[in-house]
């Protein structure tokens, strides 16, 4: 049935199933587009959708799903594509849950999920309609505090401000089964991380530290299988690279120690340590990871140094030194392991044929390098 006006259709009532009653009402304008459109889709007599037009193009759509008389449901469209949807969920007359478009065809939904007025949660979902990001404002203060990200339904990056301090104080990243493989946490409130840890089947393998409150590590420990510290790499006075490189036994001592060479580049020195006291040094001189130079001490005096000065992993020099002061220097000078010359001072002297030089044969450092937490995190 259509009513007309002066001449212009204002309204067509239509009964779709035949039941003797309407069920689709379209309201038109002065230039006889639809402005709105009324819909019984469940045919029991209430019109629980209505459509709103601009200038014959679709706005606004509203539903009633509870049949209270009252829209729950308000959809919003530009261009006949949904942009927005609001509900009212628990049917009290407060939008608690909002969709709308997201980027590449996704969607954002923010949801009140304690009915106290205010959004509560955001939730991201992409054009395949899987939820990407989680938002959560646990504090009530209107902003998120718990951020989580996913990737194929499986959660994969965790932020949280677990204190309410006003910034992430957490971070932590999961491994395809759902285990945490690294968490970053601000443990002191400043907004600063400060520990850096990486696990590996549940069990914690690296962790670096910030003791001075700069918001950048000193300290990364390395642990084994059982928890225990092996290994601690650290920056010096500038603070930022590291320069150090501690290697420990299980009852947690020092057993050795890996220094920087002059220009800071390589590891270049391993200082043995017994009892916290160095008892020999090893050097690299050339750079290629191999000890060329040892340094003997006895009571934290060097009492002999032994060199390669042809890279074949073997002392031909070795110069002793005695606790006056006065040094001894063996030199095999043709590197067959004998010594050639003695000098005492400056002074040369007369030594036993076939005497062999002293000192054992050089290694590498194993010193490794440092690792690539420094510089990338």
């Amino acid at each position: 049935m259509i009513e007309y006006e002066n001449g212009l259709k204002t309204v067509q009532r239509e009964d779709r199933n035949a039941d003797g009653k309407f069920d689709l009402v379209t309201y038109f304008d002065a230039a006889e587009s639809p402005e709105r459109i009324e819909d019984d889709t469940d045919h029991d007599g209430r019109f629980e959708t209505v459509t709103f037009y601009e200038s014959g193009v679709k706005a606004r759509a509203e539903k009633d799903r509870n049949g209270d008389r009252k829209p729950d449901v308000f959809i919003y469209f530009e261009g006949d594509q949904i942009v927005r949807q609001e509900e009212d969920t628990d049917f009290d007359g407060i939008i608690d849950v909002r969709n709308r478009a997201g980027a590449k065809g996704g969607q954002i939904q923010e949801a009140d999920t304690n009915a106290d007025g205010k959004i509560d949660t955001w939730l991201t979902s992409d054009a395949e309609g899987n939820v990407v990001k989680k938002e959560e404002d646990q504090s009530g203060d209107g902003k998120a505090d718990l951020i989580v990200f996913f990737k194929d339904g499986k959660i994969e990056r965790l932020e949280q401000d677990t204190d309410a301090g006003g910034c992430i104080d957490l971070k932590q990243w999961f491994n395809g089964a759902g285990k945490v493989r690294a968490e970053y946490r601000d443990s002191t409130g400043d907004c600063k991380t400060d520990l850096w840890s990486y696990y590996e089947n549940d069990i914690l393998v690296r962790q670096g530290q910030d003791t001075l409150g700069k918001g950048r590590p000193q300290t990364l420990n390395h642990f084994d299988s059982n928890g225990v510290l092996t290994v601690q790499e650290s920056t010096g006075e500038s603070g930022r690279n590291p320069e150090k490189k501690l290697f420990l036994n299980s009852a947690g001592e020092v057993t050795s120690q890996c220094l920087l060479d002059g220009e800071g580049k390589k590891l270049s020195v391993r200082a043995i340590v017994v009892g916290g006291v160095v008892v020999e040094a090893l050097i690299d001189t050339t750079g290629n990871g191999v000890a060329d130079n040892r340094e003997v001490y006895e009571g934290g005096a060097r009492v002999r140094t032994d060199i390669d000065t042809n890279n074949d992993r073997k002392p031909d020099v070795t110069i002793s030194t005695a606790p006056s002061g006065a040094s001894r220097q063996d030199e095999d000078t043709d590197f067959d392991g004998i010594i050639d010359q003695r000098f005492d001072g400056d002074t040369p002297i007369d030594i036993p044929a076939g005497t062999k030089l002293a000192g054992e044969k050089f290694g590498r450092l194993d010193c490794g390098s440092f690792h690539g937490f420094w510089w990338k995190r």
